[in-house]
């Protein structure tokens, strides 16, 4: 099997070097968790690429969205042209989840159009994983859903190979099992044909190839791999392996004992709803599932079977499924790109869903099995991977905390340093930026301005028109097209100021742009945090003369943050600069985006061939025969049609796809009135392609349509109100209210819509809600005086507005389904814990203990703190054995309570007084934990007997023989199983890990302090605290034997004699 090979150009510059080597080594040292810090333009992806070739496994790049990902792969696929590179993300184009709405008695069906190119790439990434190691797979959060059995999957492959005895027809019936459909007439994808002793078979991973299987009785003779448009044949094999057409293939025989477990399921939830008196839910429930099990009986898999995925599986209740990852093998690599925003992004994939089945479950509509078809939660998909490089320029809290190294590339190959940054006061704040507008006109260069609403967005593009700058706003609700159509045009000059909310978010990389105006810098919050406002100061890192202005009366942490960090990667820059003799130049980039679109649009060819010169002089391509190409080559199109074309194209570039289409239209009808159908025929084509590049950016309304939609859902803890807002046919903003304490939708529907629309709200024409209010008829007469003109109030029953309510509905219940995930679960785990444990109220401080040791006899001890269910950072400890000398566990343990017990007290007699106390240490516990068995909680117990802490609950945590959580033991040595119960066997464990890594992190850190002075005290003259100032100063080592006598000398208390001993002793 290959070895990763970077295939490239360039070659690591500025500090891509020190940064490709740290990581390498790190990931062959075994640091679980690693940062890459890099800036904006400093080459990441080459880098992680060059960490791959070097460490050579097979590698999994996490991305947060569909299109970061298909770039990374595209660049991936550059860099390993000889390995297997794979792209894996949600392959539908559109998805409607199966859904019920209790108040109003509608149940949604699934819904869901995939796309067969994305299911191809999906198959064959899973394919690549068992067959080979040289495998990359770029993949979006996606890869956390359940998938099938990799074992399954594995095991229902068909292996074909020269010379082997098979019966056709058993080949013909395992294909059927392994989801593929026979079709003599029309050959695709997913599809065999048979003639003769000859199948033919289209594989379901495989791209403009397909497999000829020739029969001598029931002897293959030969395997050819042919094209399957043009029949030729591409080469002969020996062997090949058929995977399965569908990741959710099950043998029979597990299929069979699947259907008679779902069965059993069915008979315990039809019991329990008749025992409740709920006869529906159980007829239904009954109806449906012995439909489904019917279907998979008889044609092995039924509609929605995904939902059974956990009894076909054969796993236990509550266990994570299968996914993506189940297909690495253990010593794979993870990273996770952008992790400030990947991280939370699959933190999030589990609430939303569970909130949905839920009313599914209760309602009859789906087995409780169906809680099991999930994403994975966080904690799961930690347990995933054991090694993770975490890419990112401004890391989270998360991957700070987490990591064993954080590594440093803030040098960018162009020499281009980080924009400088200006505090500038609010008061006068706009007039100050239209002056420096009007700078920006004058070189012909871009701004953009960032502001904390949409209506302050709006009314702030209102007032830069009336004074004559060119401006634009964009915001998240601007539909892919539109947006590469908003760019182009900055770029291109159309317009100079770009004005929007979070423009971070939107990925802009534009070197046009050399001002970035910040305004209400100073209002901390989401979008003016530390992470945002870097983020939005590198959008002006691509300009040489990039100027980020802060618009604000206070400097708040986050910005005096933000500013030092930017000054500090400023200085570092500058100096490699200086050192190397590199001047910064703005990035020069060609708008191509909006080209390749264009090309896509007007079919126009790719090839080297040229046109019009080659017209007619050649054979079709395949681009051609799958309708992406006009094939001009063909001599079909004529040259005055082949111009068209390209004017065409040259049109959408330079004015957007506005009109485009109708004049193509107005086109293909004067063609057809001339009989002309070969024109009229390249024309419709060319709208169709129009049409699938603005896919699922279609309006469902008339373009001067101005309707809100609203919809209300509620849980047992909460009411949400979602709000859609259309004006001029385009979804223009999203909005969730929520209401907690209260369960009254009704009540809620009353208040909310005229406190809504009678407060300031722009009324719009129409308004679709889900239900009516009790008093509609005046709310109705209120409306229209408000707005002057008669408002439509109403419920749509069918069409595109009912499928929007319905839209509205599943935001407010994902909304729920967030706010359940945030405020209750972490409840319910401790009132869990608390009932399991027999303790009287829920545990909100818990506090947990782990000794680890060191060959030298040397221990240290973690304790970490858990407030209101969450790892509470400020309640962390770590403590170094005084007293204790070698290895004992019980010893290390009973001093660290003790010391912790004196603490306290010590704490609670100046709180007696009167004094106050922020200490972590005056805060009594509601429960300890400690990692260990009897003997670790009978040493615990013995040290805290008659001091301030004996009342408090004491238990250990027991693993078993693979390092699992299995158990809780008491003080008086008893067990209590775990296990049994999900949510807590899930918190202790969490809880288990997290001391466990907390403890191995400073055992790590000590140990590495303790190497580095042992190394600088062997030099003579050195003693600890020189060795420590050293350190301080260089930070490692290596980086004291690189430094220069006069760099030396620099260190506190290292003097001109000393300087030259430690130069000396490493260099002679």
């Amino acid at each position: 099997m290959p070895d990763f090979k970077v295939v490239s150009e360039y070659s690591p510059a500025g500090d891509q070097p020190q940064a490709i080597e740290k990581l390498a080594q790190g990931l062959e040292n075994g640091l679980r968790e690693q940062v890459l810090k890099g800036v904006t333009g400093s080459g990441k992806t080459y880098t992680m690429a060059k960490v791959i070739e070097k460490v050579n496994r097979p590698t999994l790049v996490l991305a947060h969205n569909k299109t970061l990902a298909a770039q990374l792969c595209e660049e991936f696929r550059e860099f390993f042209p000889h390995n297997a590179v794979e792209y894996f993300v949600s392959y539908y184009d559109y998805y409607q989840p199966e859904a019920y709405i209790p108040h109003t008695d509608t149940y949604i069906e699934k819904d869901a159009s995939t796309n067969e190119e994305i299911d191809r790439l999906r198959l064959s990434a899973t394919c690549a994983l068992l067959e080979r190691r040289d495998v990359i797979v770029v993949s979006s959060v996606s890869c956390i859903y359940g998938l099938g059995e990799p074992d399954d999957f594995a095991r229902m492959m068909i292996s074909l190979r020269v010379g082997m005895t098979m019966d056709r027809d058993e080949l013909l019936r395992r294909l059927v099992e392994d989801r593929y459909e026979r079709n003599d007439v029309a050959f695709q994808r997913n599809m065999f044909r048979v003639r003769g002793d000859t199948v033919e078979l289209y594989p379901a991973y495989y791209k403009d190839r397909a497999v000829r299987v020739e029969f001598f009785g029931d002897e293959i003779e030969r395997i050819t791999e042919f094209h399957p448009v043009t029949g030729a044949a591409l080469r002969t094999l020996q062997h090949i392996a058929v995977y399965p057409a569908s990741h959710y293939v099950t043998p029979k025989d597990k299929l069979e004992r699947a259907a008679e477990e779902i069965e059993r399921e069915l008979a315990q939830q039809k019991a329990l709803f008749e025992e409740q008196g709920k006869l529906i839910e159980a007829q239904r429930i009954d109806q449906r599932t012995r439909y489904d099990v019917e279907m998979m009986r008889e044609l092995g898999y039924c509609s929605g079977i995904e939902n059974y995925s956990r009894i076909i599986s054969q796993r236990p209740a509550g266990s994570p499924p299968m996914t993506l990852l189940d297909f690495f093998p253990d010593d794979f690599v993870l990273f996770v790109d952008e992790s400030h925003v990947t991280l939370p992004q699959v933190r999030a994939m589990y609430n939303g869903d569970h909130a949905r089945k839920q009313s599914l479950v209760e309602y009859g509509f789906r087995l409780p099995c169906a809680f099991d078809n999930r994403p994975l939660k966080f904690e799961e998909f930690e347990e995933r991977f054991h090694q993770a490089v975490y890419v990112s320029a401004t890391p989270g809290d998360f991957e700070k905390e987490h990591a064993d190294q954080v590594v440093e590339q803030v040098i960018r190959p162009t020499g281009l340093l980080d924009p400088r940054v200006e505090v500038r006061p609010i008061t006068g704040q706009i007039d100050d930026l239209v002056a420096e507008i009007h700078a920006r006109e004058q070189k012909n260069e871009r701004v953009l301005v960032t502001t904390l609403t949409k209506r302050m967005a709006e009314d702030l593009t209102a007032h830069f028109r009336g004074l004559g700058i060119r401006v634009r706003y964009m915001h998240a609700d601007v539909s892919a097209l539109e947006r590469m159509e908003i760019i182009r045009d900055l770029r291109l000059g159309e317009f100079d100021v770009l004005v929007g909310i979070n423009l971070l978010r939107e990925g802009l990389d534009l070197p046009e742009v050399s001002l970035v105006a910040i305004l209400d810098a100073d209002k901390e919050g989401f979008l003016r945090s530390e992470t945002s406002l870097i983020q939005t100061i590198g959008r002006a890192a691509r300009n040489a003369e990039g100027l980020v202005i802060l618009y604000a009366d206070v400097i708040t942490p986050s910005m005096r943050a933000a500013m030092d960090e930017t000054e500090r990667r400023r200085k570092l820059q500058d100096d490699f600069n200086r050192t190397h003799g590199i001047v910064p130049r703005t990035i020069r980039k060609s708008v191509r985006e909006m080209v390749e679109m264009a090309q896509d649009c007007f079919l126009l060819p790719r090839c080297s061939k040229s046109f019009p010169q080659e017209l007619g002089k050649g054979r079709p391509c395949l681009n051609a025969h799958i309708g992406k190409c006009m094939a001009v080559c063909s001599g079909k199109i004529s040259c005055e049609a082949y111009n068209d074309a390209v004017q065409g194209a040259l049109r959408m570039i330079r004015y957007g796809k506005k009109d485009i289409v109708k004049q193509l239209r107005d086109k293909m009808e004067a063609a057809s009135e001339r009989l002309d159908f070969e024109t009229a025929a390249l024309l419709r084509d060319q709208i169709m392609a129009i049409d699938r590049v603005a896919a699922g950016q279609k309006v469902v309304m008339d373009s001067d349509t101005e309707m809100d939609v609203i919809a209300l859902a509620g849980t047992t803890h909460a009411v949400c109100a979602a709000v859609l807002r259309y004006r001029d046919g385009r979804l223009t903003d999203k909005r969730e209210f929520v209401f907690h304490d209260t369960t009254d939708i009704n009540a809620v529907r009353e208040e909310f819509l005229p406190q809504y629309y009678l407060d300031g709200e722009n009324i719009p024409r129409t308004i679709a809600v889900d239900a009516l209010p009790p008093d509609a008829e005046a709310l109705n007469e209120a409306l229209n005086q408000a707005r002057g003109t008669k408002v439509e109030l109403y419920v749509p029953q069918r069409g595109d507005v009912a499928k929007l309510v319905t839209m509205a509905y599943t935001n407010a219940v994902e909304r729920l389904g967030r706010e359940s995930g945030r405020y209750t679960r972490e409840e319910k785990l401790l009132e869990e814990a608390a009932q399991l444990l027999g303790l009287k109220e829920p545990p909100r401080v818990i506090e947990s203990y782990d000794i680890s040791n060191w060959g030298d006899g040397s221990s240290v001890c973690g304790m970490v703190t858990f407030k209101d269910g969450k790892p509470f950072k400020a309640g962390y400890r770590k403590f170094k054995m005084k007293t204790v000398a070698g290895t004992d566990d019980y010893a290390s343990l009973a001093e660290t309570v003790s010391r912790r017990a004196a603490e306290y007290e010590k704490y609670a007699e100046l709180a007696k007084k009167g004094e106050p106390c922020s200490n972590w240490f005056g805060q009594k516990p509601d429960l300890l934990l400690m990692d260990g068995g009897r003997g670790q909680v009978s040493a615990a117990k013995e040290a805290l007997a008659g001091t301030a802490l004996a009342d408090v609950p004491l238990y250990g945590m027991v693993k078993d023989d693979h390092h699992r959580t299995r158990a809780i033991v008491d003080s008086d040595g008893r067990e209590i199983a775990i296990n049994m119960n999900r949510g807590t066997f899930t918190f202790i464990t969490a809880i288990q890990d997290e001391t466990h890594r907390f403890a191995n992190a400073y055992r790590k850190q000590q140990m590495k302090q303790k190497s580095y002075s042992s190394t600088l005290t062997e030099i003579p003259g050195i003693g600890p605290k020189t060795a420590k100032a050293l350190m301080a100063q260089f930070k490692s080592v290596g980086a004291v034997k690189e430094a220069t006598p006069d760099q030396l000398e620099n260190t506190p208390g290292v003097g001109k004699q000393t300087a030259q001993i430690i130069y000396a002793y490493f260099h002679e």
